[in-house]
């Protein structure tokens, strides 16, 4: 009887005893190279949560009422001699181009000498007027108008425009692409003149700081999208020249200034950088689906210059020799 009890004992022993096991090895990390894209390339889109943006549907859009004012049509032997203060946007094919300074526009027909003239007073205010995008057709004309007093905007900084619109060549007729807002915006047409984005200024109550409504309206459609950013001004919008998607910037003078990503075909927004103490300048979207941007610091405001990876969040060091002064 004693045996058994010694060997019961034992065998509890034994079963409560466990085998170890080989932990598994750590591989090394291998360093991420950088990578050019195809200009084709779209990436596997992975909608994840959006911390810092709301999202609004508008469900009604409203036709902005049909403008039948037609610019002042001129027609001249030799126009080569008005041009000499004037800046050209030439069309791709070089048929029509845009003469500008910033009280007016003219739009010349390089074969019959055709003239249609936009004045800056035709808007409410206004300060300047500029052409900024021929549409692939050639055939519309789209330009920004404003009443900001605090000088006129650059391509590659946030902009402050009172009106959006477009300008038929061949009828002479324009119209707005949207109503007015109240508050000044930025806005840039995609490369296939399919979609508007805009980066309106809002104030609920005048103790409130500006905050930021992004809207992308779709010009074939109607449809719209919209979502609350937060405080500060943005703009600076950048489109891809293959996609519906661009980036673009939001500047907060306390916080610091944001990157943010927008795909239009799939309704995803995201941020690449977020209150970074520094200043951008979103200066293109290239070809190899690489965006170049520069960056000044926040106090001595020394600029460099970096290659962005929209998809991925990555930045590589690009030559200085080209910054934008």
């Amino acid at each position: 009887m004693k045996d058994k009890i010694l060997f019961v004992s034992l065998l509890i022993i034994l079963l409560g005893c466990s085998v170890p096991q080989n932990s598994p090895s750590r591989l090394p990390t291998q360093e991420i190279t950088p990578f050019k894209l195809p200009p084709t390339w779209t990436p596997t889109t992975t909608i994840t949560p959006r911390p810092s943006a709301t999202p609004f549907t508008v469900e009604t859009f409203t036709p902005v009422p049909p403008i039948t004012a037609i610019p002042q049509y001129t027609q001249t032997a030799n126009p080569d001699d008005l041009w000499a203060n004037y800046i050209a946007l030439p069309s791709a094919s070089g048929k029509w181009t845009a003469y500008f300074n910033i009280n007016e526009i003219k739009v010349v027909n390089a074969a019959t000498g055709k003239i249609w003239t936009l004045p800056c007073e035709l808007f409410d205010r206004c300060q300047y007027i500029l052409p900024l995008k021929w549409s692939q057709s050639e055939e519309l004309l789209f330009f920004g108008a404003s009443s900001y007093l605090a000088g006129v905007p650059q391509a590659t900084t946030i902009s402050f425009y009172s009106t959006a619109g477009k300008i038929n060549v061949i009828t002479g007729k324009w119209e707005r692409l949207f109503p007015d807002p109240e508050g000044y915006f930025d806005f840039s047409i995609s490369a296939d003149d399919t979609y508007v984005a805009f980066t309106q200024l809002v104030q609920d109550e005048l103790s409130d700081p500006l905050s930021v409504i992004l809207t992308i309206l779709n010009l074939k459609n109607h449809q719209q999208q919209s979502y609350s950013l937060g405080n500060g001004v943005g703009g600076n919008i950048v489109w891809s020249p293959y996609k519906a998607r661009f980036i673009f910037q939001i500047l907060d003078v306390n916080r610091g200034s944001s990157i943010v990503y927008y795909d239009a075909d799939v309704d995803v927004l995201r941020y690449i950088v977020k209150e970074k103490k520094v200043l951008f300048s979103i200066q293109s979207w290239l070809e190899d689906n690489l965006v170049l941007i520069q960056e000044k610091d926040w106090q001595d405001q020394n600029p460099s210059l970096w290659y962005l990876n929209p998809f991925t969040n990555e930045f590589f060091a690009a030559p200085t020799a080209t910054v934008t002064p």
